[in-house]
């Protein structure tokens, strides 16, 4: 299990307008219901990149990144990331927050990424994907996130 000492910092990035592609903030609200006093959950929307100042004075020992990502896997897949994971592409479709993060805090890096079943207009996830959510709500709950299964490839440009 995950030590909880000092501040985790996750981030839930995504449009709540594209049905899946709202899982990161989905994941947020959920974990602000819990009231985990480790654990600062920032829904970030579309634009994590305005959050890096926020980062910076948390001087957390932990940040995590939870987005849809197209891995090529069954919808609703939960894999964990590591920073090398994403060195050669910018594969969750926004600027590439983790390698920004790098620049402004020395703090260990994870990507949570969920696999979306569909992102077209809508306020709803899937069901398989809001299932997911209840995943990621648990392992961040009992600091089990570093049990998620790594991703065995790299992934693809996410579905934005």
């Amino acid at each position: 299990m995950t030590a909880l000492k000092g501040t985790v910092l996750l981030f839930g990035v995504g449009n709540r307008l594209r049905g899946d592609d709202g899982v990161g903030p989905a994941v947020v609200e959920a974990l602000k219901a819990r009231g985990l006093l480790w654990l600062q959950a920032v829904d970030c929307g579309v634009s994590p990149e305005n959050w890096l100042a926020v980062a910076a004075a948390a001087k957390p020992r932990e940040v995590i990144v939870v987005d849809a990502a197209l891995m090529g896997l069954p919808p609703g897949t939960v894999r964990r990331l590591s920073v090398a994971d994403l060195d050669d592409s910018p594969s969750l479709g926004r600027l590439p927050t983790v390698w920004l993060l790098s620049s402004c805090v020395e703090a260990k890096k994870t990507v949570i990424a969920i696999e979306p079943e569909r992102c077209h207009l809508s306020l709803a996830l899937s069901e398989t994907v809001a299932g997911a959510v209840e995943i990621v709500v648990q392992a961040m709950t009992t600091g089990t996130w570093d049990k998620i299964p790594l991703l065995a490839h790299q992934v693809k440009r996410s579905p934005r």
